[in-house]
């Protein structure tokens, strides 16, 4: 668990002071954070190289929701929608 709690950033006096609930529920909301980083901006990445192409270029939906077909301008929408959500502004 202490290389784990290092990797994503916790400080070796921190580890040492927390409980071990405390440093599973950080290590695991900080995965989490990272992971959810990581997919917004791929999905700004997508945005980017799909609009660059015709509207009639499709691609898959989150996989966390139904799957559903959208042209690039739906996925902008929604990449602004996470961009506002990512900045606390739900």
């Amino acid at each position: 668990m202490y290389r784990k709690a290092l990797e994503v950033g916790i400080y070796p006096s921190e580890f040492w002071d927390m409980t071990l609930r405390e440093v599973r529920d950080t290590v695991n909301s900080r995965i989490r954070q990272k992971n959810d980083e990581i997919y917004t901006l791929s999905g700004m990445i997508r945005v980017a190289v799909l609009s660059a192409f015709s509207a009639d270029v499709r691609f898959p939906a989150p996989p966390d929701q139904e799957e559903k077909q959208g042209d690039w301008k739906n996925s902008y929408k929604y990449m602004k929608a996470l961009q506002k959500i990512h900045k606390g502004g739900a």
